[in-house]
């Protein structure tokens, strides 16, 4: 990064503007905490307890986080090293390194696939010596998490001609490659059964859809497989079938005038009953909300509040604080799963229970798991209508209304302090007003996790922030 910086080789002009920065990534912010927090720290290792070991990956676990956006990033950096590649090995030579450009990005990468191997040898002779490993199993769980949820940044990263956004398609909960039989054709008629022979796919699983893509191998020595997006199935509208015998299932699109189906065929037992589960778990919570938004009532009794009137010792100031609280509950899932709060909830549940008909279907929180099929009924269907109509909605009152709309949150990279913020934990950051801060992420309580850069007042830190410290509001 340094002889970029020196300009020993004058850059290409095509690369300026953002290219060069895109190419590092966050590979800076992770060095400096490095060597101003984390190596400091490691070194007490040596004169602490050995617990100590533990209890330090476990207290800096957020911070970890940094290797997963880099990797996140990884994609485009190789894409952009190809591209310049005469350019990189030019500098290279001229620095007299040894290493190529790419041998030095990947060394974050092997970094944190390295921790989990070192702590297990750690526990190895803590468990000899009789000692306490509960704070060394919690770090050695950690440090598994954090390199895979990096590797599934960097494969969907690599995920090309999906022309929805990737970040609006809620967490990734499972990729893999599997044997797809797709339609021939995406928008197949019902006049229409062709299937195609199956094919090798690789398949992402998200909160809130399926992607089907092609897995491409690099012609380029700079450059990764990429993936080239095939077909994709909305979960909301989605139907399981299983075959235990064949470790296949074929999922069946419930979209109105769609008979498009296709089926996926996993290479072993464990592979099949882990597709199961995150399907079927899915679909499940997906029925759980939905009898929840039709019986609020119940949903409040089940989650340990009274029903309003039953019970004369709550006031209607506490009764209404109930109703907020599983009305926020139903409204956080819908925000993290589906992308926007749904505004029928907070009319159904304000009427009382004796209202609703005594005919109004309920659908099993349990869908069916023994089941051959896990269908999808008539009012998950009407309930996707009102999904619609809502975005639709959202869309229209955040260009008009306040910025504060659920579905016209839109969280940039960086941000400024807007008020002076102490930290109280030790996972916090204390900052002052005019800051300027990089977001890595954010989670549904309205707390950030951003990076405030070195200055020559203060050293670069990084940690947790209330989100009105940055101007965010929450919307629950």
């Amino acid at each position: 990064m340094d002889g970029l910086k020196r300009n020993e080789i004058p850059m290409p002009q095509d690369m300026e503007g953002g290219k060069d920065k895109i190419v590092f990534g966050n590979i800076q912010q992770i060095y400096e905490w490095h060597q101003s927090t984390f190596s400091p720290e490691l070194e007490k290792c040596l004169t602490e307890e050995s617990s100590y070991i533990g209890r330090l990956f476990v207290k800096y676990e957020n911070r970890f986080q940094m290797y997963v956006k880099y990797c996140e990033n990884k994609p485009k950096s190789e894409y952009i090293v190809s591209e310049y590649d005469t350019f990189f090995e030019e500098l290279r030579v001229k620095l007299s390194q040894k290493l190529t450009i790419q041998d030095l990005l990947i060394k974050p990468v092997q970094r944190i696939m390295k921790y989990q191997l070192m702590l297990k040898e750690i526990k190895k002779y803590m468990d000899k010596e009789g000692k306490d490993c509960s704070s060394i199993d919690r770090a050695i769980e950690i440090m598994i998490t954090v390199p895979k949820n990096a590797d599934d940044m960097m494969n969907v990263g690599r995920l090309q001609g999906f022309e929805g956004r990737i970040t609006a398609q809620g967490r990734l909960l499972l990729q893999d490659t599997l044997l797809v039989q797709e339609p021939d054709d995406p928008k197949q008629s019902k006049k229409s059964d062709k299937q195609s022979k199956l094919k090798e796919r690789r398949v992402f699983l998200f909160q809130q859809i399926i992607i089907f893509s092609e897995m491409i191998g690099s012609n380029k020595k700079f450059t990764s497989p990429r993936y080239i997006f095939k077909c994709d199935m909305k979960v909301n509208k989605l139907q399981l079938q299983k075959d235990d015998s064949q470790f296949t299932f074929t999922l069946l699109d419930k979209t109105p005038e769609s008979n498009r189906k296709i089926m996926c065929q996993c290479e072993d037992q464990v592979k099949y009953t882990n597709w199961i589960h995150h399907l079927q778990d899915l679909l499940d919570m997906q029925n759980r909300f939905l009898r929840d938004l039709q019986h609020p009532q119940l949903a409040m009794q089940k989650s340990g509040f009274s029903s309003p009137g039953s019970s004369g010792t709550h006031s209607c100031h506490g009764n209404h604080k109930e109703h907020h609280s599983i009305t926020s509950t139903v409204n956080d899932f819908f925000k993290s799963t589906f992308g926007f709060a749904s505004s029928g909830f907070q009319n159904r549940s304000s009427s009382s229970s004796s209202s609703a008909s005594p005919n109004q279907s309920v659908v099993s929180p349990k869908a069916s798991f023994q089941s051959k099929s896990a269908p999808v009924t008539d009012d998950m269907d009407k309930l996707n209508n009102e999904f619609s109509q809502q975005v639709s909605l959202d869309k229209k009152s955040s260009n008009s209304n306040s910025p504060n709309g659920s579905a016209a949150l839109v969280i940039p990279s960086t941000a400024k302090v807007v008020s002076s913020y102490s930290a109280i934990t030790e996972d916090e950051i204390s900052l002052q007003k005019g800051d300027t801060v990089q977001i890595i992420t954010a989670n549904m309580h309205n707390r950030f996790l951003v990076h405030r850069e070195a200055n020559e007042q203060q050293p670069a830190a990084e940690g947790w922030i209330p989100g009105h410290v940055i101007g965010f509001q929450s919307t629950s």
